[in-house]
């Protein structure tokens, strides 16, 4: 279960002994376009392939999406990750298609983690190296205001122990109290009220330092929501990295799909979708027209009215004013390849994991032995702090943080050890990109359900449009929500086409009434 807002078993689906379910006779074989060939893209094309029917996939920039890992050396096995770089044990979902495709994982460096048990914390101007088992007083106070904060605002533990345990049942019973008392409450309000925050300095340092993936001060002055289907489904601890890099998730379900559809080559930037009769044809940049049974588009919903110019009887209203509406972040990286992960020699400190309120705002170390190889993620921002570098190449924004480096760890030696170019992004500048991923405002919560439950509206032949993708999903920036919308759209088109989930194993629509995600009163909490 990806979120507690439908908590459907998408792994049990996908693992069922008798498949997920077959297109109608006359379908078999059809063709169905799939737009993006990020991992919902990939997904949703592998899932197509397994119910009888065949996708093009269509793509102007190539297999990845925000998955884009950059090897710096050869075979490298920590390629510079520029979007998705971390993925939570108890994503089951990633889990799953991680192990079906054989790929290998390692504990992912989070500061004051297992893999990185001692950080360097520069806030307000204190720097102190803090040890894992042993925060300062401040540091630990924080945590424990956290920890009670979130008990005090939501049962989110006993949600977080019914998804685990896929207890449905549960999560249904105290999830959409929890929406319809907090759906108009940013975090920030949260820690203000909060008992346990009793300063400005304690919410503070929390912003900054946080704990599990980091800090959360970018996240205040969104929804509370959002931040707790994140800490419910404990998807903020436990993380892991993909050795050789999580692009090969997409890119080894690309490959499978193209050795079932034959196709040779993705195709090229969509940038229309129009109903001719029964079917939806696509036009590509290059003038190319192709004619499909069904879409299912994974670009970012913001592009549906503008970018991709998708005909608007298509797209039911609510698919509308959530493209139009929710909420995007920004996000920044640079990252640089050393010749090994010196840091691990023995009695080294010179350079650690660093949490600071300045311009890097996190410093990760990647590498597994000393003599093996290593990267240095020198900084990883999100929202106003990735404007900071903005207009900078990588060299430039590289040079900034190991100065501010020199400055904190003297003797860091990232430029003795350094073996290459800076590798840089900052998301809301690339091709076919909304920013980093959406996180929703207070109040968006019947935003984001529009867009999520569109793959159960009905269809008549030649509307065949459906919507999937993080930003679709309940948990914006997290690859297992993006995994579960694309299997919703294959369900949806499965329906369409005259078939069906087996009954010994009912798919997400089937199951839909009983599991549906809370419908807010218009009027307003305790209307």
């Amino acid at each position: 279960m990806t979120a507690p807002d439908f908590p459907f078993d998408h792994v049990g689906w996908l693992e069922h002994p008798h498949g997920i379910g077959r297109v109608g006779a006359r379908h078999v074989g059809r063709t169905v376009a799939v737009i993006g060939a990020g991992i919902a893209g990939t997904v949703a094309a592998d899932a197509l392939s397994a119910v009888g029917l065949r996708p093009v996939v269509y793509d102007g920039v190539g297999v990845g999406g925000r998955m884009r890992s950059v090897p710096m050396r050869p075979d490298d096995p920590y390629p510079a990750e520029l979007g998705a770089m971390r993925f939570s044990t108890r994503d089951h979902l990633v889990a799953h298609y991680l192990r079906d495709l054989g790929l290998r994982t390692y504990p992912f460096p989070n500061p004051l983690s297992p893999a990185a048990p001692r950080a360097l914390v520069d806030v307000g101007g204190v720097r102190r190296v803090v040890g894992r088992g042993d925060l300062p007083a401040d540091l630990a106070a924080v945590d424990r205001a956290w920890r009670a904060t979130v008990e005090d605002v939501a049962d989110v533990g006993l949600v977080g122990e019914a998804l685990a345990e896929r207890d449905a049942g549960t999560v249904l019973r105290i999830w959409p109290k929890i929406v319809r008392a907090l759906d108009e409450v940013s975090l920030r309000s949260v820690l203000l009220e909060s008992p346990h925050f009793t300063d400005r300095t304690s919410r503070d340092l929390f912003g900054h330092v946080g704990f599990g993936s980091g800090g959360w001060d970018t996240d205040f002055d969104n929804g509370v929501l959002e931040v707790l289907r994140v800490v419910a489904a404990g998807l903020d601890t436990d993380h892991v990295g993909v050795v050789g890099g999580c692009q090969q998730l997409p890119r080894l379900l690309w490959d499978r799909t193209r050795a079932a559809t034959g196709q040779e080559r993705l195709g090229g930037e969509v940038v229309a979708v129009v109903r001719d009769h029964a079917e939806l044809v696509v036009t590509e940049r290059s003038g190319r027209r192709t004619r499909h049974a069904a879409v299912v588009c994974t670009a970012p919903v913001r592009h549906l009215l503008v970018r991709l110019r998708v005909a608007e009887e298509l797209l039911a209203p609510d698919v509308v004013r959530g493209a139009e509406g929710i909420h995007y972040m920004a996000s920044s990286k640079v990252l640089v390849p050393v010749d090994r992960a010196y840091w691990l020699d023995p009695g080294q400190e010179s350079l650690l994991s660093v949490l600071t309120d300045r311009y890097p705002r996190a410093v990760y170390l990647f590498g597994q032995s000393p003599e093996g190889p290593g990267t240095v993620c020198l900084s990883y921002t999100w929202n106003d702090d990735a404007d900071v570098f903005r207009g900078m190449d990588a060299e430039a924004r590289a040079e900034a943080c190991l100065r501010y480096l020199d400055g904190v760890l003297p003797g860091h030696a990232v430029r003795e050890h350094r073996r290459g170019p800076a590798v840089a992004v900052t998301w809301d500048e690339q091709e076919g990109c909304a920013d980093a991923f959406s996180q929703n405002l207070p109040g968006q919560y019947d935003l984001q359900r529009g867009l999520y439950c569109d793959f159960v509206r009905p269809r008549p032949p030649g509307l065949g449009f459906y919507v999937a993708g993080d930003d679709v999903s309940w948990t914006g920036g997290f690859a297992g929500g993006a995994i579960a919308t694309a299997l919703n759209a294959v369900w949806g088109v499965v329906r369409d086409l005259g078939g069906s989930s087996p009954p010994s194993n009912p798919g997400p629509g089937d199951r839909f009434a009983e599991l549906a995600p809370v419908e807010l009163d218009p009027r307003g909490p305790g209307a």
